[in-house]
């Protein structure tokens, strides 16, 4: 004890420094964390968003809580055509594919078969059925200059759905990628600028293969849809 307190002063002093340390301890006690900042959605998804909104529709089959704002973004990227070949319109094969599977442009100068390895056959009872094979790849078609090419070739870990064009230079190729060695699946919307040869690429959060099963369901059903709908005459959405 220090020379000139007595005990109870001691006591006293004590006392005193207990209490403005408690005070202290709860002043400097953080709050309650502030909310996380809502993820917006980026400016070229948002402005697209209305024809998004099928694809948005399919996709929550898959994975209920999904929203525009949880696609992550990469690029922009040069891409590069592959293969350019020639395209013979009056091959009775080729008009009956572009007539019932091509998403044309806005000037239909060109158009986009999403999956070359993809066609609707018969089922059992004589319903209609996707077909498809272990392979997929989307094509992009100059009526103009007879010009077929390529756009990707995703081999057995990747698959296309659907595409729609934003103008006559830009479209939106619809898709989907293996992410990892469990069989996990992100979806995959690739913005293609034929102006600037650059694409821009968003990738989904992921979900199980059995999850994906659901949304590749309701995009068949609307690939089957569309093509009722061309049978009676009428004109499907963005062809």
């Amino acid at each position: 004890m220090r020379p000139g307190i007595s005990r109870a002063g001691f006591g006293l002093v004590l006392v005193a420094w207990l209490a403005v340390s408690v005070c202290c301890a709860r002043r400097e006690q953080p709050g309650p964390s502030p909310p996380a900042a809502h993820a917006e959605v980026d400016t070229l998804v948002a402005a697209n968003a209305a024809q998004l909104a099928e694809w948005v529709s399919q996709w929550r089959s898959a994975a209920p809580e999904f929203e525009l704002a949880l696609l992550q973004k990469n690029g922009p990227a040069p891409f590069t055509l592959l293969d350019i070949v020639a395209y013979r319109p009056r091959d009775p094969r080729e008009r009956e594919r572009r007539l019932r599977y091509g998403v044309f442009a806005p000037d239909s100068t060109r158009f986009i078969d999403p999956d070359i390895y993809r066609s609707i056959g018969i089922g059992t009872g004589g319903a209609p059925m996707i077909e498809r094979d272990a392979n997929s790849a989307p094509r992009l078609v100059d009526l103009a200059t007879q010009s077929a090419t390529r756009l990707l070739d995703c081999g057995t870990a990747c698959g296309n759905s659907d595409a729609f064009w934003i103008d006559r230079l830009r479209f939106v190729l619809v898709g989907w990628s293996e992410a990892d060695t469990l069989g996990n699946i992100r979806a995959e919307l690739r913005f293609y600028d034929l102006g600037n040869g650059m694409v821009t690429t968003f990738y989904s959060p992921l979900v199980s293969r059995d999850a994906f099963v659901h949304y590749l369901a309701a995009s068949d059903s609307a690939v089957l849809r569309r093509d009722a709908m061309r049978a009676q005459g009428q004109t499907p959405r963005g062809t």
